[in-house]
């Protein structure tokens, strides 16, 4: 379990699904306590 706050300010709590070292991904399983809504801009600088 994680707890992770972006650069954007937005705070939550994710499981660790898979990590893959070669490419340097994290897979999370966001668990989310209320209703949010979570840009996937904060993690990437690609669109989704």
């Amino acid at each position: 379990m994680l707890s992770i706050k972006t650069t954007l300010g937005d705070e939550f709590d994710g499981q660790v699904v898979t990590f893959d070292r070669p490419s340097n991904i994290l897979v999370l399983h966001i668990l989310l306590s209320q209703p949010s809504f979570i840009s996937c801009s904060a993690f990437s600088s690609h669109s989704c």
